[in-house]
C-alpha cells in the first residue's frame, strides 16, 4: 500500500486528504476520466505524506512512497514504455494535460519498496537522475526541436527530465483529461529499481562535493583574514571590507544566522536545514515567502522571495545585508 496526498486546488496547499492505495488504485486514480477544465483547476497529488493540521511545504513533509518522473519531450512516450518492459519493472505511466504532436509529455511513477523519509529525499532523486542516464539511453532516431541530435550528446545538458522536482513536497496534475493524444499503461508484472544503492552512491558524491566546498570556504576564509589582518594600521578600501563581508556571509553559519537575527527573522528546521523565513522582500515588501539557509554551503547560499510570479527577488545575503543597513553592523 502507498500513502500519497491529494489535492482539489494546487493553489490551496492546505486542505488536502491523505489516502492509502495499493500500486493499480493509484494507477486508476491518475488515470480516470475526467472533465475538460483549466491548468490551474486540474486535480492534483503528491507521492508524500504530511504533517495532520499542516499545508504542503517541505518542512512539514514525512515520507514519499512512490518514484515520479516527469518528462517533457525528447523521450517519446513509446520508448520509455518499451524500454521498461524490456527492463521487466512496474511502473505506470499517463501523459500530461498539455502533451500534443510535436512534443510527448508524460509521467512515469515507480513503487518504492519502503517510504522514503523527507530529509533523505534529495538523495534519492538525485540517484534518479543517475540511474536514468546510466541505463535510458538516448533514442538516437528521435528528433529534438526539429534537428535529428546525436545519441552521444551529454543527457545533462537537457532540460526534458525534469531534475530540478527534488523537493519533497512536489506534488503533480493528475491525468485522465481530455485529449485525443492521451495514452496511459500500467505494467504490474515486474520487479523494482533499487533506488536505495543509486540514493546511497548520489548521497557518497554529494558528501565528496560538500566537503570539497568547505573546505575551499575555508581556505577562503583564511585568505580573507590574512588581508585583513595584513591592512592592519592602514586604510582598508571600502571594497577590501565589502568583498570580505559578502564573502563571509555567503558561507559562514554565524555570520548568516547574525543577520536573520537582525532581519528579525523567524529560524525554521526543514528536511534541507535551518531556513531564515518571515524578513521583508527588498522588492515586493511582503514577508510571507521571503527565506535563506543557515548554512549556505550544503544548500543555495542567496536570498529569495518565494513570490515567483508577481516578484521573484533574488540575491546574495552580502547585498541583503547592504540594503538594509546591516553590513556596517558587521563592520562595513
Amino acid at each position: 500500500m502507498y500513502k500519497i496526498t491529494l489535492f482539489r486546488n494546487v493553489c490551496q496547499p492546505q486542505n488536502m486528504h491523505e489516502a492509502e492505495y495499493n500500486f493499480e488504485t493509484v494507477y486508476r486514480f491518475l488515470t480516470k476520466a475526467r472533465a475538460k477544465t483549466t491548468k490551474k483547476k486540474q486535480v492534483a497529488w503528491s507521492p508524500c505524506t504530511f504533517h495532520p493540521g499542516t499545508r504542503r511545504a517541505n518542512k512539514h513533509a514525512i515520507d514519499i512512497s512512490l518514484m515520479v518522473i516527469d518528462i517533457d519531450g525528447l523521450w517519446s512516450y513509446q520508448y520509455c514504455y518499451d524500454t521498461f518492459m524490456a527492463m521487466k519493472l512496474q511502473f505506470c505511466m499517463h501523459t500530461s494535460f498539455s502533451t500534443s504532436i510535436k512534443i510527448d509529455k508524460f509521467r512515469v511513477i515507480f513503487p518504492l519498496q519502503q517510504p522514503v523519509p523527507a530529509e533523505e529525499w534529495s538523495y534519492y532523486h538525485m540517484g534518479m537522475c543517475s540511474w536514468w542516464d546510466e541505463t535510458i539511453h538516448y533514442p538516437n532516431n528521435v528528433h529534438y526541436h526539429g534537428q535529428l541530435r546525436d545519441y552521444r550528446m551529454d543527457l545533462r545538458t537537457q532540460q526534458e527530465l525534469d531534475r530540478s522536482a527534488h523537493d519533497a513536497c512536489r506534488a503533480y496534475f493528475a491525468g485522465g483529461y481530455p485529449n485525443r493524444l492521451a495514452r496511459h499503461n500500467i505494467n504490474m508484472d515486474g520487479g523494482f529499481v533499487d533506488w536505495r544503492l543509486w540514493a546511497e552512491k548520489a548521497k557518497i558524491r554529494e558528501e565528496i562535493r560538500l566537503d570539497k566546498k568547505r573546505l575551499e570556504a575555508e581556505e577562503a576564509k583564511k585568505r580573507m583574514q590574512a588581508h585583513v589582518k595584513n591592512m592592519e594600521g592602514r586604510r582598508p578600501s571600502h571594497s577590501d571590507r565589502r568583498r570580505y563581508y559578502y564573502e563571509m556571509l555567503k558561507t559562514q553559519r554565524t555570520w548568516r544566522k547574525t543577520l536573520a537575527q537582525k532581519l528579525g527573522a523567524v529560524i525554521v528546521s526543514s528536511p534541507k536545514g535551518d531556513r531564515a523565513e518571515k524578513w521583508n522582500c527588498p522588492q515586493c515588501q511582503r514577508r510571507d515567502c521571503t527565506y535563506f539557509y543557515i548554512d549556505g554551503i550544503s544548500n543555495i547560499s542567496s536570498a529569495r522571495c518565494g513570490h515567483v510570479k508577481s516578484c521573484g527577488w533574488s540575491n546574495s545575503l552580502g547585498y541583503l545585508a547592504e540594503i538594509t543597513g546591516n553590513l556596517r553592523d558587521f563592520g562595513g
